[in-house]
């Protein structure tokens, strides 16, 4: 069970960071 806590986390921390990518590419666009 580990390994699915494991890839939970990693596709949560993935899906953060897919956000955070698509709010800077917004702000980019604004300039």
């Amino acid at each position: 069970m580990e390994e699915v806590d494991s890839l939970l986390s990693l596709r949560r921390n993935l899906k953060a960071a897919a956000q955070l990518a698509q709010a800077a590419a917004n702000r980019f666009k604004d300039l």
